[in-house]
């Protein structure tokens, strides 16, 4: 029902705006939090042999393609149908590289890291 829902707004937003929202500022702050949190455990996670920097490269690539893709979106002709398609299919797969892969789609349709209910989310 939830998936209905989200389905039926992004279809209401999308004959308004014709590009999928994404608020890239969110998910760098998001990540920044988490990369904070982190820090918090980093000698435990030391302790483990885990090390931080792979976080802090990590955050730097979204934080790269971010600008990107919101450059191909300001140089883009938004008029075109497919160019909208490839944009919207590259803003797509940023929110799907977000979805944990270790729960199924079928049992938890909202399986979103950050934003998604449950232990699978990662708590920043």
């Amino acid at each position: 029902r939830s998936s209905d829902l989200m389905a039926g707004q992004m279809l209401i937003k999308l004959t308004h705006d014709h590009i999928l929202p994404l608020d890239y500022g969110r998910y760098s702050d998001d990540l920044l939090q988490f990369v904070k949190g982190l820090m918090l455990s980093r000698q435990d996670l030391t302790s483990l042999g885990l090390r931080l920097q792979w976080m802090f490269s990590a955050r730097g690539d979204f934080s790269r393609a971010a600008a990107a893709l919101k450059e191909a979106i300001s140089n883009s002709d938004l008029e075109e149908p497919v160019v909208l398609g490839m944009l919207n299919n590259r803003i797509m797969k940023v929110e799907h590289h977000f979805l944990s892969p270790y729960v199924s789609p079928k049992d938890f349709p909202f399986r979103h890291i950050f934003y998604g209910p449950g232990d699978r989310r990662a708590h920043v």
